[in-house]
């Protein structure tokens, strides 16, 4: 899973920071190479601060348990027209990995 577009360098401006305020192992000058290592980090890891960022961006992503083997998500944006995708999965990382998609499109879309 991969982040495109503005999406992605906003993303990655927004890590940089974030490295240095949240991480810990010691960076203090994040680089590039820090942001390329993030991407290494297997998709649970990853997935919580993917939300962290869109949560700073307007953008809300929420996963619920519909059901004993159905999950759901829920994409919007608060700062322009609501967007709202919703679907059915029965493995959490398709799930997680198609929210932050979702949310990747819509913060695309953008004007």
């Amino acid at each position: 899973m991969e982040l495109t577009g503005k999406c992605k360098l906003e993303f990655e401006k927004w890590l940089l920071i974030w490295l240095k305020v949240n991480v810990a192992w010691d960076v203090e000058n994040p680089q590039q190479e820090d942001v390329d290592h993030f991407y290494t980090f297997p998709l649970a890891m990853q997935y919580g601060v993917y939300v962290d960022f869109f949560y700073n961006i307007g953008i809300h992503i929420e996963l619920s348990k519909w059901d004993e083997s159905t999950w759901q998500y829920f994409v919007s944006d608060t700062l322009e027209s609501t967007y709202n995708e919703m679907g059915d999965f029965y493995v959490l990382e398709e799930l997680r990995t198609d929210a932050i998609m979702d949310a990747d499109i819509l913060f695309n879309q953008r004007e």
